[in-house]
């Protein structure tokens, strides 16, 4: 027999595809998984459990056509005044309403105490095909049948909606031809691009002055600009971004529109380039730095559309390139950039998964993992907050035999030592000074996790919208119930007599190097099934009835028996508790070479 140690020290990877199990020379390799469920990659190495989601509101008390999937657009004035919109139809009138996400809540409305302030368009919105642009207090929505559409707050209670009223109008937008479907902002004008009849065009405005399109009479630099980019091929643009230059994706190419040299943009100094072809969807597409993602035609490969100083034109990467298990049976339908505190990418997944891209160009980290609820995610966005970036999810759950949606927002990120901060449950809610709790009738029926007074307690079924502990407790939380599953790579060495890889191996015992965690359960997968092992927390001189303390350092485990050739090693965590893995070393025996 021969001994061997194999150490994974990060994570950034993220989960990778299962061909590469065996691509050991990949520099990827050594820090990726097998699985990574419901926990995140950090930006300096370490994989850590996702915090759960806080339950807001029932957005089905608001009667919503549910055959029309809901939306969330950000509205971001300034870090102190963000709100996230949810855009759904009425199902009586057929219109669509708006409801406002801010803080813990939705924006109450002052007429009615306790009930969520409702706009309702009057005007023509279709959800499937609504982009948007921000520009201080008034939200531009765009669409391919209808004119542009000015959504305009006055306070945070007192919105209205027009169309947008513009001089010297085009003629090629009308009910005929249709109208811009997608707007951005570049060097002080409004670009407008794509209608039915003229899916390559974009129109700009008079530089500072977002509603005239006139031309004056001998033209000046500061007039409107129509542009139509010529592709050899009638691939309409899917999206537009606005950096140093306007980014406009097609169906088939991606071109950078811009004034020529150092000149701004105007008639006679326009500059328009063909990039790439790789082709995009009809999805807005996420500033990153000085990089822009946006998603291919198919909607299932994420790519990295940035300039390349050695070849002095922009190139795009695919970013899922070794996660394309991930997507390769569904198509990204929402995403949005969540900045602060670790630079994910979410995106929600036709399935109703939620996909995360921990991404940090300036470090080389650009990891997935994948998150799943009971229920299914429709749609997200991120806002600024008081101390990091909120993200906000819709999300559809069957309570009691019947189809809910719900707004809720994912927890901050646990940093302290306080087990009253733990929100490790999906749909949670927090209670002071109770032991008999009410008014659970959004959980009615399921079975749900509670920590009282930072201390896990027995689960419980909600019944007619209530549960009782066995005492009064300070502090509660519960909610539903989640498994973080993290699956390394397994590690190959060099010995004596060469790799480890295809020997028969066991692993004899595990380090865990871990941050501040509490309860894990680890083990291996057999010819007879999982083989799990519960690792021990709670010390002899830790006192009888209170919190388990987080531990920090390695925690040495014994390693369920059994031989195999992947030396593989399960993760789990189901309690309400924290887990953040640092590093893994294992032990393991050499036996024989493999079949």
């Amino acid at each position: 027999m021969r001994y061997t140690k194999k150490i994974k020290r990060n994570f950034t990877a993220g989960e990778l595809t299962p061909l590469l199990d065996t691509a050991v020379s990949n520099k990827k390799y050594v820090n990726g998984c097998k699985v990574m469920r419901n926990a995140v990659v950090l930006t300096q190495g370490p994989c850590t459990r996702r915090q759960g989601t806080e339950f807001i509101y029932d957005l089905t008390t608001l009667d919503p056509d549910m055959t029309v999937r809901p939306r969330y657009i950000p509205f971001i004035f300034s870090k102190s005044q963000a709100y996230a919109l949810v855009f759904y139809k009425h199902s009586t009138s057929g219109n669509v309403r708006m409801v406002i996400g801010v803080d813990d809540g939705l924006v109450e409305d002052p007429s009615s105490p306790g009930d969520p302030y409702i706009f309702e368009f009057t005007l023509s919105i279709d959800l499937t095909e609504l982009t948007y642009a921000q520009s201080a207090d008034i939200l531009y929505l765009a669409q391919p049948d209808q004119p542009v559409i000015e959504l305009i707050r006055s306070s945070t209670t007192s919105w209205s909606a027009n169309v947008m009223a513009i001089t010297d109008q085009p003629t090629d937008w009308n009910s005929t031809d249709g109208y811009p479907q997608f707007i951005d902002f570049f060097e002080q004008r409004m670009a407008l691009g794509a209608t039915n009849a003229r899916p390559q065009t974009v129109w700009f405005s008079k530089a500072g002055d977002y509603y005239d399109h006139g031309v004056s009479s001998p033209i000046e630099a500061a007039d409107a600009v129509v542009f139509t980019m010529d592709s050899g091929r009638q691939g309409p643009i899917r999206w537009m971004a606005s950096a140093t230059k306007l980014m406009v994706g097609t169906l088939g190419d991606e071109w950078t529109i811009s004034g020529s040299g150092y000149e701004p943009l105007s008639f006679s100094s326009i500059r328009v380039l063909k990039q790439t072809n790789d082709g995009g969807k009809k999805l807005r597409p996420l500033m990153i730095g000085p990089v822009t993602l946006f998603l291919h035609r198919h909607g299932r490969t994420v790519f990295q559309y940035v300039y390349d100083y050695n070849r002095d034109s922009y190139v795009t990467i695919d970013l899922s390139v070794l996660a394309p298990h991930l997507t390769e049976e569904h198509t990204i339908i929402d995403w949005t950039y969540q900045q602060v505190p670790n630079g994910i990418v979410w995106a929600v997944r036709d399935d109703g998964a939620l996909l995360g891209l921990t991404f940090k160009r300036e470090h080389n980290v650009s990891g997935w993992h994948k998150h799943d609820t009971d229920g299914k995610f429709l749609s997200c966005t991120s806002i600024p907050g008081q101390s990091s970036d909120e993200l906000w999810t819709l999300v559809e759950r069957e309570i009691d035999g019947a189809t809910k949606w719900y707004v809720e927002k994912k927890a901050e990120e646990y940093l302290g030592e306080d087990h009253t901060k733990f929100r490790y449950m999906d749909c949670f809610s927090v209670y002071t000074n109770v032991q008999t709790i009410t008014g659970l009738d959004y959980l009615e029926g399921k079975t749900v996790q509670i920590v009282a007074d930072g201390a896990v307690q027995p689960e419980q079924q909600v019944a007619s919208g209530q549960i009782t502990l066995k005492q009064q407790y300070s502090h509660v939380v519960l909610g539903l119930g989640y498994m973080t599953e993290v699956r390394p790579l397994p590690e190959h060495t060099m010995t004596e007599v060469g790799s480890t890889e295809g020997f028969h191996q066991v692993i004899k015992s595990v380090q865990l190097n871990i941050w501040r965690s509490i309860g894990f359960s680890y083990g291996r997968e057999t010819v007879r099934g999982e083989l799990m092992e519960l690792a021990k927390f709670r010390s002899v001189s830790d006192p009888t009835g209170q919190p388990i303390p987080t531990f920090t350092g390695y925690k040495d485990v014994s390693f369920p028996e059994g031989w195999n050739e992947d030396c593989d090693l399960i993760i789990r965590q189901e309690w309400p508790y924290p887990l953040t893995i640092r590093s893994i070393i294992a032990h393991a025996v050499l036996a024989r070479a493999g079949r």
